[in-house]
Parts: structure tokens; C-alpha cells; sequence
């Protein structure tokens, strides 16, 4: 241990402090020797302790501490092709090597483990222990990201050990940049707290495949009119050449290119190398393509020929078509059947010339590109939870940056009935879906009670989340649906029960979300007592609707009374309603609860769709937002395009409650008399949004026979429609060898370059995830820009280019990177891990060959430096010092040490010797200097003791006041009057 200082000229502060305390000494000569000690070195502490800390006093330590980070490739090219000539898998191989080395190495050595594909995981932590136990699992993410899996495996090194990395891969990345990565990581090593040398040692999986056929690329080209021949190009690269048939399908249906005979697809003979297909198709009228290529290899003996492995065999490309797209209407009254009530808006459009397409909620497109060919949609009596994941975040992208239109029409499953609250298409809805004081009063409360039993820990699908985690999301998801005014509790349980929300209004769901979120899981499974707190809670309440909602994994101890507490529930009018999780969950016991408490039971083996469950759970109980009662429609802005010529429009029988937003862009088109929204449209960037709160059917009847029912909703189509661009210009993206590659062709009206321009675009990537990147102009009206990959999957670019302040059409293009990217590079990269080993001073080992000498080998590995701050411990120590300097001086602890005759003696000693220097002090301001009689002086104490011991005399009598002449003197006034008393007690003074 050593100390070390940030700020040494603070050190100056402490000897200040000594030199005050020195200076004190002869303050202190009143105290004993041990006190005035104790007294003056407290003091020195306490400024001591003060100057250590302002000068930033550190304890450096040195540790032979080694921790082994074994970083471990789970991605499919290296399971695949990691496997040993003797058969061994991969893991098992790793397993054997760090097993071998455990019993012979050192008390200073720890093991950890880091697994990882397209995302790496931490499998066990450094530890002494043994963890070769743990299972080597895929994260289950595609690709294989070798950056991040270093990063993980450094941050798993303890603060107060050494570090070396231990790769095992076969280098091919298909994220992230791994040499970057690893000199980052040298680059560390020298200095602050790490300390020393982080070197990576690397243990190739070497591989060649002998022979293997992929599609490297499909090209089409990224705009074409519907019946024009376009030239879809397929690369195919082969190791060693084979044959095959090569088909081309859009939307899953083969494509007869010109040329080939129908339905058979075009056979192919390549040689080793690349080798482009040219296939020549007429595009059919639609707006989007999407064109897929699959070869086939040839099958000889048996065996694909030239081809080992399928998952690398095809490929996708995108065309989109200018001019007039389709509506799409999205039917949540019928569920998209054309023959149901739902299909009547739908023929409405339809017979105003609208090319319309009719769906099921659940088959709208969940990105940009599906929802491409569609200028409007239609959301018809459409919950949120009935959308796809992902759907509604499309829909609004599609309005604000493509320019799309939108039209929510109502009914008991639209606005906020639907649970659209909170939902990214609130935000671009021309209503509020909150509701005015006058119009809500709390009649619904619902208890969330959700499992918290040790089984919920389990992850989920090989991912690091567990099924508490996802309970717990899906839960924060239900309360953030609901009003401020409804009330909402939450309980978890496992061995026993608890509140983790009291029942109340949900005027803070930010902090029932983190209460939520907190639960962990752990216990038993013992349903019983929950039930029993949301049953008293909810008794109380004063609620028109009372609901429990129970999500559970497993089997409750008492599961036999559960279906009866459900039922004398249900009797006082609490209706109940379960979850089942996985596998393992009771679903006979939680299926007669629901039936006996008059709720719903929910089964749901994927935990991923919790959240949708619990929110269509709470939705179903929700008291609808809804008014059921005739009413004439009022026209407030006559002016609004969608009214033009209808005239003054029939009775309706209903309506979703909303408010009207308090914005001047907002168009208020009509009203209820008492002035709650009917119909409102405005403009949300590029896109137009209306809300229509009555529905166009059961409450719309006395609509169905008036002239303007068509005339008005055909007039809103086009009102709030996306208009054709028209324009010439072109955008693609392509791949390329590090990436994407992004090209804007800008050209004007009359086909001329357009230059300067301004093009910001934005990268939707398959994760979710959005980068923004602006094109660069490299020659007249051409623009270019190059990004990264994330894995695999559909890339969604769109660009929104400006001219000075005036914003253009925007563009929308896409590419697919097949799922088979970490196969195309058909031997192993040898050569960046051995970049790697010299960028950080590591060795390229053998995985076979691991031993505890090599793998624990401290050569060239600095120990580790550890800086830990005393500044905690120096100011607890000043404050000790601080009350021992106070004490010291105001309690006289050495007169209660000092008992009997020589403590005595000893105190009258130096009593006397303060006497004699008072007396010597005013003797010298006199002028006088007394001579020391030694005899009287060492006659002292003995007349001390002797008046000590002497019987005390009687009090004097009382004398009269002084009489002072006229001379000034004080006259005689005998033996027993003042003066012959002051003179006795000076003669006593001088005399002792």
C-alpha cells in the first residue's frame, strides 16, 4: 500500500496546523503534561486529516490478481463449422478445454465467460469458483458482433484484478468493428485504475468449405411504372461452380421472367466466382414490388451439388411504382371479411373510383414498406392491441414523412375506448382522447395481481430477460392505457402477498410504472391471500366496474378454492380474469376462475406478447368511453373540403367521447350540440390525419340511405389522401463491401441535374433502430452517402430532400440482406485475429492445447494498479480528532486520575509554583525583586497542609465604610477595622 496525492501543495495546510499547535503550548500551562500533549496532538490531527483530504490523498494498491475473460462464439458460422474431426461440438470443445485447466491453477486466478452472436451475454462472471458448468447458449440474435463481446468481456474484469482476454472465433464479424474494439481496449491499459496490460489472446476457429454456392445480391431497380420490363440482377457466387434453377417471386408468387417456361424459373449453370443472372419481368399494377430470388441447386448422389448450406440461397430487392396508390381500410368491425358489415365504408370508397384494399387488423403492415403502396388508411373501429407490434410507430412515420393519409373512425373499439391512449398515434390525431372533468366520473377500478414466484426468473426465449421482466412491462403498458381517473392497484405474490400499489386513481402512472418495475422475482406460488387483498380492497371501492386481473406462471398451493373465491367475487359484483404464462401455468384451475368470476382467460405461451394480452385484458373491462344516444350532427366549419355539397347531415346514433384540440391548425368540421368532436382534420408535416368519433355502420344507419353518405367520405379520402409526387428523381440504396451504399439521383420537371440540394435521410434498421445520415453531392444532381450494417433483414431508407427553405417530395427505397450473411464468407478470418493479437500484445493459441501455465501465464502482464479515494475515511477521521481536541480541553480527566497523597502533593507543588510566578509578575511591575528564601520555600507545602488541616475562625465582625479625610488619606481606624485587615493579608501573602 502507498498514499498518493492529487494535490500535494495542500499538505501545506496540515503544517500550518502544527505550527498553531506548538505556538499553543505555553497557553496550556494550567494543564498536566499528558494533558497538554493529548491537547496539542489532537489538534496537530484534526488539520492533518483536513489537508490530506483537499489534497487528495489516495491509496495505491498492487494486486497479482489474474482474471481470464473466456470469450466464446456462439454464432451459427461458428457452431456450424467449429465442430472437431472426432465430432465434438463447439461448446463441448470449450467446455473440455476449460475444465482441463481448472484444478491446476492458482488462488489468484479467476475464470469468466462471455458467449455472443449477433449480442454477447455475460455466461459467468470472474470468479474463483468453477464456472464451466454454465451452459455455452446462443443469445439468439443473428450475425456476429465481435466488438461488442470485447467490450462485455472488459468491463467484466474486476477493479482490483488484472486482465487477459481469451477469444475463441472465427472472426467473421458482421457487426461492429473487433480490431477497433481491441485497441480501444490497449489503448486503456495504461493508465488510471486498469493498469497494466489487457492483452486479447485469440483461438481461431479455422475452416475452409470446400464447396458452396450463394446469392450474393439481388438488384431491381428502384423505381418503374406498373407494365413496364424491368431487369431484376442476381449475383451468384459459387466456390466451385454448380447448377441449379433460379426462381423470382413478388409477394410469394412465382414470376415468369421472359424467356423461361412458366412456372419452371430460369436453370442456371455457374462457374466458380461470381456469376449474374439477368431476369426480365413486367411489373404488374401495383404500387410496391418486392421481388425475392431462391436458387436451387441441382441434387446429385443425393447431395445438393456445389451447395452445402440453404440458408444463404436467396435474396430480396424492392420496387416501388409512382402515381396513384390504394386506400387500405383496416376493418375491426368485421375482421376484413368482404361480405361482412365492415365492407360498407369500404364499396363507399370504391364507387368514388378508389382502388381499396380490405383487412383484418392484424394484417396491416408493420414497416414503411408494406405500407408504401397505400396513400390513405382507414383505421374502422381498431383497438391498439390489435395492431401488429410495430404497426402503429409505421403508420405515423408513413403520415409525417412520407406524406400518407390517415382517417380513425370510431366506434366501441376507437380513440380512447380502444385503448389508443399513450400510443404514438395519439400524438397525430386531430382530437384529445382525455376527456373534460364533466363528461368522467371514476367508474372503473381494476387490481393487477402478477406472480412474482421464483419460477418467473426463467428467461425467455434464450434472451437476457426474464418472465417477471416482460409481467412486469406488460403491466406498465395496461396502467399507462388507462384514465388518470380510474382506479388502479397492483399486488404481487409469491409465499405471501403485498401491495405494491394501493388501490387509487392513476393520477401517477410514472410512479406506478417504477413501483411495477421494481417487483423481482423469488418464493413460492400462493395466489390465495392476493386474491383476498384485491377482494377487500375492491369492496370497499364505490366503482360501477370492478375487475381483478391475475397473471400467474405456474401452480398456487389452495388452487383448489381459487375457482370459488372467483365466484363469491364475481356475487359482489368483482369480475375476475387470468393469465396463464408458459408451459407450466395451471390453465385448468385459471380458466374455471375466469368462468366463475365472469371474466376472460387468456393462455399465452410466447411471454413476448404479454404486453398486448394485458392491455386487451384491461380494455375489455374498461367502462367504454362511449355515448349510445341518438343525436343531430352540427356543422361547425362549413368551409372544410369534406362537407362541400352534403348538405346538413342526418341523425347519428352514437359516438366515442374525445375533445377537440385547442389549435388553430386543427379544422373542426362538425359537433355534437353539446360541442364534443363528430368530425376534425388537419395536417401533421407531410401527412393529413381526420378522426370521424361516430363509426359508418350500426351507428351510422340513418346515414346508409342518405345521398351524402358516399359524397362525404370519398370527399375526405381525397381531402386527406397523399397526392402523386410525380417526380423524376431517383433514390436507392444498395450494399456494399462495408455496408450500405445510398444514391439520390436529383433531376427537375424538364430532366435537368438539380444541384445544391439538402438530403437528410433516415436509416430504419430491421432492430427497430433509426440513424440519420445526410448524402453528399459527388457530381451534377448526384448524391451519395455510405452506412453500416446491424445484421440482416429489411433496410428502410427514406430521404426528404430541400432545396434552399422549400421542402421536396420525399423518397422511400429499401434493401434485404439475407438472413445467411455471416455464410458468405466461406473460410474463417485468420488474419484480423491475428490484427488483433499484435494491435494488443496477445498470443494466437490452440483451443486443444489450453493449460492452466498458458492461460494464467503472467508474463508481460503489468499488476494491477488500484486507486481507491480516502477522502471518506480522512474526514471521519478529522471529526474524531476534532471531539477528542474539544474534550481534551474542557474536561479535566487528569484531576480525576490524580488520587491520594502524591497526586496531592504533587498538585499542591505546582499550585505553589504558580503562585510564586504571580507574585514574582507583580513584584517586578512594583519594582521590587523578592529574594527566594529556600527555607520558607520548601517550608510551603508543610504551611499549606497545616492551614488546610486548621479549624476555620469565626467571621470578622462587620466594619464600617472607609472615612476618608479632606487630606485624601484613609485615617487608622484600629486593630479590628479595614486597613489593619488589608495589612494582616498582605503580610500573609508575602509571608507564604
Amino acid at each position: 500500500m502507498s498514499l498518493r496525492f492529487d494535490e500535494p501543495v495542500w499538505l501545506l495546510t496540515g503544517a500550518a496546523g502544527l505550527m498553531f499547535a506548538i505556538a499553543g503550548w505555553p497557553w496550556l500551562v494550567g494543564f498536566s503534561r499528558g494533558r497538554r500533549l493529548s491537547a496539542v496532538l489532537a489538534r496537530t490531527a484534526v488539520f492533518t486529516a483536513l489537508a490530506a483530504v483537499l489534497g487528495g490523498a489516495s491509496d495505491i494498491r498492487h494486486t497479482d490478481d489474474l482474471a481470464v475473460i473466456a470469450v466464446v462464439d456462439a454464432s451459427g458460422s461458428a457452431v456450424r463449422f467449429g465442430v472437431s474431426d472426432d465430432g465434438r461440438s463447439l461448446d463441448r470443445r470449450v467446455d473440455d478445454a476449460l475444465s482441463g485447466v481448472m484444478d491446476d491453477r492458482g488462488p489468484d486466478d479467476l475464470l469468466g465467460i462471455v458467449a455472443f452472436d449477433g449480442r454477447a451475454v455475460a455466461v459467468a462472471s470472474a470468479t474463483r469458483g468453477d464456472p464451466t458448468d454454465r451452459a455455452l447458449v446462443s443469445v439468439g440474435a443473428e450475425g456476429t458482433d465481435i466488438a461488442s463481446a470485447l467490450e462485455l468481456a472488459a468491463a467484466m474484469v474486476p477493479r482490483g484484478a488484472s486482465g487477459r482476454i481469451v477469444l475463441v472465433t472465427d472472426g467473421n464479424e458482421t457487426t461492429g468493428d473487433a480490431l477497433a474494439a481491441a485497441r480501444r481496449l490497449s489503448s486503456r491499459a495504461g493508465g488510471g485504475d486498469v493498469g497494466g496490460s489487457f492483452p486479447v489472446d485469440v483461438v481461431p476457429i479455422a475452416y475452409r468449405v470446400g464447396s458452396e454456392t450463394i446469392v450474393e445480391s439481388v438488384d431491381a431497380p428502384p423505381r418503374a411504372r406498373p407494365g413496364e420490363l424491368v431487369t431484376v440482377r442476381v449475383t451468384l457466387n459459387s466456390t466451385a461452380g454448380t447448377s441449379g434453377v433460379l426462381k423470382l417471386y413478388r409477394g410469394g408468387t412465382l414470376l415468369d421472367a421472359v424467356g423461361d417456361p412458366p412456372g419452371g424459373g430460369r436453370r442456371v449453370r455457374v462457374g466458380a466466382g461470381k456469376s449474374p443472372v439477368l431476369l426480365d419481368v413486367v411489373l404488374p399494377d401495383a404500387r410496391l414490388h418486392r421481388f425475392e430470388a431462391v436458387f436451387t441447386p441441382d441434387v446429385v448422389a443425393g447431395q445438393p451439388a456445389g451447395d452445402r448450406f440453404a440458408d444463404n440461397n436467396r435474396g430480396e430487392a424492392f420496387t416501388v411504382s409512382p402515381g396513384e396508390g390504394s386506400v387500405l381500410v383496416v376493418d375491426g368491425v368485421s375482421g376484413g371479411d368482404p361480405t361482412g358489415p365492415g365492407a360498407t365504408l369500404a364499396r363507399a370508397l370504391e364507387g368514388g373510383g378508389n382502388r381499396v384494399s380490405v383487412v383484418a387488423p392484424s394484417g396491416v403492415p408493420a414497416d414503411l414498406i408494406g405500407l408504401q403502396p397505400y396513400d390513405l388508411v382507414f383505421l374502422q373501429n381498431v383497438a391498439a392491441d390489435e395492431l401488429p407490434r410495430g404497426a402503429a410507430e409505421a403508420l405515423v412515420l408513413h403520415v409525417r414523412e412520407l406524406g400518407a393519409g390517415l382517417v380513425m373512425v370510431g366506434g366501441p373499439s376507437s380513440f380512447g375506448a380502444g385503448s389508443w391512449r399513450g400510443t404514438p398515434i395519439e400524438d397525430v390525431l386531430p382530437v384529445r382522447l382525455d376527456l373534460p372533468e364533466r363528461l368522467v366520473v371514476p367508474e372503473t377500478a381494476i387490481v393487477l395481481v402478477l406472480d412474482s414466484s421464483g419460477s418467473m426468473g426463467a428467461p425467455v426465449g434464450g434472451s437476457v430477460r426474464s418472465q417477471q421482466e416482460i409481467a412486469n412491462a406488460a403491466a406498465v403498458t395496461a396502467v399507462e392505457t388507462l384514465d388518470e381517473r380510474d382506479l388502479v392497484g397492483v399486488i404481487d405474490f409469491e409465499s405471501d402477498a403485498r401491495w405494491v400499489r394501493d388501490l387509487g386513481p392513476n393520477t401517477r402512472p410514472a410512479e406506478t410504472a417504477a413501483a411495477v418495475r421494481r417487483i423481482t422475482a423469488g418464493g413460492g406460488t400462493n395466489l390465495p391471500p392476493a386474491m383476498s387483498l384485491a377482494g377487500e380492497a375492491l369492496r370497499k371501492s364505490e366503482a360501477k366496474v370492478k375487475h381483478i386481473i391475475v397473471l400467474t406462471d405456474g401452480m398456487s398451493v389452495g388452487a383448489q378454492s381459487l375457482p370459488e373465491t372467483a365466484a363469491e367475487l364475481a356475487a359482489d359484483g368483482i369480475s375476475v380474469s387470468t393469465i396463464g404464462v408458459g408451459d407450466g401455468s395451471d390453465t385448468q384451475t385459471l380458466r374455471a376462475m375466469a368462468e366463475s368470476g365472469g371474466g376472460s382467460f387468456y393462455n399465452v405461451t410466447d411471454p413476448s406478447v404479454l404486453p398486448r394480452v394485458f392491455v386487451k385484458a384491461v380494455r375489455v373491462v374498461r367502462s367504454p368511453m362511449i355515448r349510445e344516444a341518438p343525436f343531430e350532427p352540427v356543422i361547425v366549419d362549413a368551409s372544410s373540403p369534406a362537407l362541400g355539397g352534403v348538405g346538413l347531415p342526418p341523425t347519428l346514433n352514437g359516438l366515442v367521447l374525445t375533445q377537440f384540440r385547442d389549435d388553430p391548425r386543427a379544422v373542426r368540421a362538425l359537433a355534437t350540440p353539446d360541442g364534443e368532436p363528430v368530425l376534425a382534420h388537419w395536417t401533421v408535416e407531410l401527412g393529413r390525419v381526420a378522426a370521424f368519433t361516430s363509426d359508418a355502420w350500426r351507428w351510422a344507419e340513418p346515414w346508409l340511405d342518405w345521398d351524402g353518405y358516399s359524397t362525404l367520405w370519398n370527399q375526405l379520402a381525397r381531402l386527406v389522401s397523399r397526392s402523386s409526387d410525380g417526380g423524376r428523381s431517383v433514390f436507392r440504396v444498395t450494399p456494399s463491401a462495408d455496408g450500405l451504399e445510398l444514391t439520390y439521383t436529383a433531376v427537375d420537371d424538364r430532366g435537368a441535374p438539380q444541384d445544391l440540394l439538402s438530403i437528410p435521410a433516415t436509416i430504419y434498421d430491421p432492430g427497430g433502430s433509426t440513424r440519420e445520415v445526410t448524402l453528399n453531392q459527388v457530381g451534377p444532381g448526384l448524391y451519395r452517402a455510405s452506412v453500416g450494417t446491424q445484421g440482416s433483414g429489411t433496410y428502410v431508407a427514406v430521404a426528404t430532400p430541400r432545396l434552399g427553405a422549400n421542402r421536396l417530395s420525399p423518397a422511400i427505397t429499401g434493401v434485404s440482406l439475407a438472413s445467411g450473411v455471416e455464410y458468405e464468407r466461406l473460410t474463417s478470418n485468420t488474419p484480423l485475429l491475428e490484427q488483433i493479437t499484435r494491435a494488443t500484445g496477445g498470443r494466437v493459441l490452440a483451443l486443444e492445447d489450453l493449460s492452466a501455465e498458458r492461460l494464467w501465464d503472467r508474463e508481460g502482464i503489468e499488476p494491477r494498479v488500484a486507486t481507491a479515494s480516502l477522502w471518506q475515511n480522512l474526514v471521519v477521521l478529522a471529526l474524531i480528532m476534532l471531539v477528542l481536541d474539544v474534550g481534551t480541553r474542557k474536561v479535566a480527566w487528569d484531576r480525576a486520575a490524580s488520587t491520594g497523597t502524591a497526586a496531592l502533593a504533587d498538585a499542591e507543588k505546582r499550585a505553589v509554583a504558580t503562585l510564586s510566578a504571580l507574585r514574582k509578575h507583580g513584584a517586578k511591575r512594583r519594582g521590587v525583586v523578592p529574594a527566594e528564601n529556600p527555607g520558607v520555600t520548601a517550608a510551603r507545602p508543610a504551611a499549606a497542609e497545616a492551614r488546610r488541616t486548621a479549624p476555620k475562625a469565626s467571621p470578622p465582625a462587620a466594619v464600617k465604610p472607609e472615612v476618608i479625610d479632606r487630606t485624601g488619606s484613609v485615617p487608622d481606624d484600629g486593630p479590628g477595622g479595614l486597613l489593619a485587615a488589608k495589612r494582616r493579608a498582605s503580610e500573609r501573602f508575602d509571608r507564604d
